[in-house]
């Protein structure tokens, strides 16, 4: 362990518990089992948006949850809000890290074009 200055030098420095051996034992079912989870995930995602279009519009989020279930909105927005800034966090993070390291180019084509 490296060297600890100033405030860091005088906190005790916290452990993470050691995980459970049921839980790394169930790492392989975990693996095995997320993608087809995934795709189900997304797959009802598509259902049900495609059946709340049908039945109360394109615009149903905006529309009928807004005003029927306010709790629900509001909560979802403010979920977005979060997850848009911690995006834009980590797009800020992913720029620095890549300019930061552009002096170690050794002649690759670089991949500007990818979304960061």
């Amino acid at each position: 362990m490296g060297l600890l200055f100033g405030s860091a030098a005088n906190r005790k420095v916290k452990r993470l518990p050691p995980i459970p051996k049921q839980y790394l034992e169930a790492i392989p079912i975990g693996q095995s089992m997320f993608p087809t989870l995934f795709q189900f995930e997304n797959g009802l995602r598509l259902a049900i948006n495609k059946h709340l279009s049908t039945c109360y519009g394109s615009d149903w989020w905006e529309n009928s949850l807004k005003t029927n279930l306010p709790e629900v909105y509001q909560y979802a927005e403010d979920f977005r809000e979060n997850q848009e800034g911690i995006d834009a966090m980590d797009r800020s993070f992913r720029s620095h890290a890549r300019s930061s390291h552009s002096s170690c180019d050794i002649g690759l084509p670089r991949r500007d074009s990818e979304e960061v």
